[in-house]
């Protein structure tokens, strides 16, 4: 079986190696749909390999940058998009897109993931640009030395106006990528698996059967925030997973981010406000909301 660089002497049989494989490297090989980077990867005779020419791989970011310097880049992740690609779903993702603009600039710079945001969540995403940087910023969230900030809409109207859901959280078998709070009466089993989420809210407007709320959260656990808001009978808005109507999207955004400057240790803080959609009315009660 000929090689994906062994195909591309045949496509373009006027280049030299060197420039072949300066496409791989820069994105511009698809097989099949998919980007390849490997020249040895191994293709099937009737493989379809396109060639995407240099405007296609352009070195401006592909979604909002708060903040670019040599240790770290703050962004901003649309709904929708994969925090980073996995086994299971390879496509686009912040973290590749990101990866890919690097790599066009030819800077040859690494991008580390140091935490995740649900697909359909929306929000401030923080990767580390070396193994330093993404160690200590790793550490700060598992110290929680980190202000996480949510807005979300959840459905109905929420009774008090401050509270915090304490629960350990356990991900399901089935059905699959759920999560829930585990029970006194589970088997050992499932409760050695569990782990603590906490969760503090205040309620900030009402409108139109849903809750305007901020989030802060003392933990970082899967689908903690929709979750614990599922269990509590206000499940956030647009959360078909965990119960709720279907809309447009799901109404979770994470709006500030604060933390140490992994090197400098200078005090950084980021605000992202809430998308259009999470209508006018609530955009005006989040954009007075600053401490």
């Amino acid at each position: 079986m000929e090689s994906l660089l062994e195909r591309l002497q045949v496509l373009v049989p006027g280049a030299s190696r060197r420039t072949l494989k300066q496409m791989l490297e820069h994105g511009r090989i698809q097989v099949n749909g998919k980007e390849v980077r490997r020249g040895s990867e191994p293709l099937p005779e009737k493989a379809k390999v396109i060639i995407l020419p240099k405007a296609a791989t352009i070195a401006e970011p592909p979604v909002p940058i708060l903040l670019e310097d040599d240790h770290l880049i703050v962004a901003v992740k649309p709904a929708g998009m994969l925090s980073v690609s996995t086994r299971e779903a390879a496509r686009e993702s912040l973290w590749s897109s990101l990866r890919k603009m690097l790599r066009v600039r030819g800077k040859g710079e690494k991008i580390h993931l140091v935490h995740r945001l649900d697909e359909a969540a929306s929000g401030i995403l923080v990767f580390a640009k070396s193994e330093m940087a993404k160690k200590t910023l790793k550490a700060l969230f598992e110290k929680h030395g980190v202000d996480r900030r949510y807005a979300a809409l959840v459905e109905g109207r929420m009774v008090a106006q401050k509270g915090t859901f304490k629960s350990r959280l356990v991900e399901m078998d089935e059905p699959r990528h759920r999560v829930r709070s585990v029970a006194d009466r589970d088997p050992v089993s499932v409760q050695a698996k569990a782990r603590l989420a906490t969760t503090n809210y205040t309620v900030l407007s009402y409108a139109k059967g849903l809750t305007a709320v901020e989030v802060r959260t003392e933990s970082g656990r899967k689908h903690q925030i929709r979750v614990h808001f599922a269990e509590a009978g206000h499940p956030v808005a647009g959360d078909t997973l965990y119960g709720a109507a279907r809309g447009p999207r799901l109404f979770l955004h994470a709006w500030v981010l604060g933390f140490a400057h992994p090197v400098t240790r200078a005090p950084l803080r980021f605000v992202a406000k809430p998308g259009r959609e999470f209508s006018e009315r609530f955009r005006d009660v989040f954009e007075r909301v600053r401490d």
